[in-house]
């Protein structure tokens, strides 16, 4: 101890505090600013644990890994509540659990990770959607009827005869005719689901409605039924589509902010772990061979 003064900073801890600090520690996987008295500090020097250390250390950096709300769960069970839509993100990048939007600290970063992937994946599938929604919005732009009156009526009677059903074979000329009928009614079903449509007519019916026909993306349809084409019909709709896209990405970009502070305070607890760790087990090791 020869040349150190209990009066340097390293020293003023523990049994040696002459002075309350301000620290951050974390509570239930949360990051908190306290403040410690000088007794607490003596208190903590008194009753340390080396092992609890390392055990707390190791509890927190789980938490902030996977909690949710301050609760601790498996990878997979949070992969099961992104499927089962309990977690889900707010249009900003938000993370949402049942309901409720949660800070940024009580969301482990498993769970900033598993929500990026899954909106990666949806990015992706949109990306290929909006391709197929461009593939008729180019049969329309080319349809004689639609140029001329700004309206197409497609008719399901109509197997292999008609102007949409033939410009989509042009375009497409893998297809048969089943394969483009079933094309038509695919993008219309699909599209319900990816603009969240809630005011459609359900006209699944395995027969037209009369000489009703259903608007593009008006109703969910089969491919017996009939349907009106307009003008803008693709254009509009890949519009919100693009849209869609735009806000997955910002999405994307909040949570991976988040996962990066939340990653660093994780690496932080893991460095601590390593340190403590190794300090204590020198030491220990110098005690024992008189080092």
């Amino acid at each position: 101890m020869s040349g150190i003064s209990t009066d340097d900073a390293y020293w003023q801890f523990g049994y040696h505090a002459n002075e309350k600090v301000t620290t951050d520690i974390f509570e239930d996987g949360e990051r908190v600013s306290k403040e410690l008295s000088i007794t607490n500090l003596k208190d903590a020097d008194a009753n340390i644990d080396p092992w609890e250390v390392l055990s707390a250390l190791d509890d927190a950096a789980d938490a902030v890994q996977y909690q949710i709300n301050g609760t601790l769960y498996t990878s997979d069970e949070i992969q099961t509540f992104i499927d089962d839509g309990d977690l889900d993100i707010t249009s900003s990048g938000y993370v949402m659990f049942n309901g409720n939007q949660l800070d940024t600290d009580l969301v482990g970063y498993e769970v900033h990770s598993l929500l990026i992937e899954k909106l990666q994946d949806e990015i992706s599938e949109l990306n290929d959607f909006i391709s197929d929604m461009q593939i008729m919005e180019n049969v329309l732009k080319l349809n004689d009827d639609i140029k001329d009156k700004g309206e197409e009526f497609y008719n399901h009677a109509d197997w292999d005869d008609h102007p949409i059903i033939d410009g989509l074979m042009d375009q497409m000329p893998s297809f048969s005719y089943s394969d483009a009928r079933k094309f038509i009614k695919d993008l219309n079903n699909d599209y319900l689901v990816w603009a969240e449509v809630d005011d459609y007519v359900d006209a699944t019916s395995s027969s037209a409605d009369g000489d009703t026909y259903y608007s593009f993306a008006s109703a969910k349809i089969s491919i017996y039924n009939r349907i009106h084409f307009q003008t803008n019909d693709y254009s509009n709709a890949i519009e919100v589509l693009n849209n869609k896209v735009k806000e997955r990405t910002t999405q994307v970009e909040q949570l991976g902010t988040d996962l990066q502070s939340n990653t660093s305070q994780y690496n932080s607890l893991m460095e601590a772990m390593s340190n403590y760790y190794s300090t204590y087990f020198d030491a220990a090791k110098s005690l024992l061979t008189g080092g």
